[in-house]
């Protein structure tokens, strides 16, 4: 209710029509983001809907982009894929392990620590990893 308090108000303040969502094609999270944007009066955009998902981890590399896997789920990757640097090559190995290169169904989380629209790269420090109920975390400090 708090979050979609202040997409409400900041869409006023601002003049904020529409919000864009980076989902790929699961219909629940599409309904999600709907829903919400119906219930503030914006319009939702999905650029990427349908898209092939390799395709698109591709292109988000090759723009330059650089992520580091901060999270993932023990059940469809081991805790070593922790701290790894977002590559082609590490692509592969995900998919080897039979998981979505996009980590589209939770398989993983990134930070997106820089890259062509960064005026800055993002300094952090790793700390270490954990694991909690069936995921692992990099734990960072930035």
């Amino acid at each position: 209710e708090k979050l979609l308090k202040y997409i409400h108000e900041y869409a006023k303040e601002n003049g904020a029509e529409f919000c864009i969502f980076g989902d790929i094609d699961i219909e629940e999270h599409r309904k999600w983001g709907v829903d919400r944007c119906n219930n503030v009066g914006i319009k939702e955009l999905f650029p990427l809907w349908q898209e092939n998902r390799e395709a698109l981890v591709n292109e988000f590399l090759d723009y330059g982009f650089k992520a580091i896997i901060k999270k993932v789920n023990l059940n469809a990757l081991g805790i070593e894929f922790l701290g790894k640097i977002l590559s082609k090559d590490i692509i592969t190995q995900i998919k080897e392990q039979g998981t979505d290169p996009c980590g589209e169904n939770g398989e993983y989380h990134t930070l997106v620590f820089d890259g062509p629209i960064f005026s800055k790269k993002v300094e952090f420090k790793v700390l270490g990893k954990e694991e909690v109920q069936g995921y692992g975390y990099l734990n960072i400090l930035n």
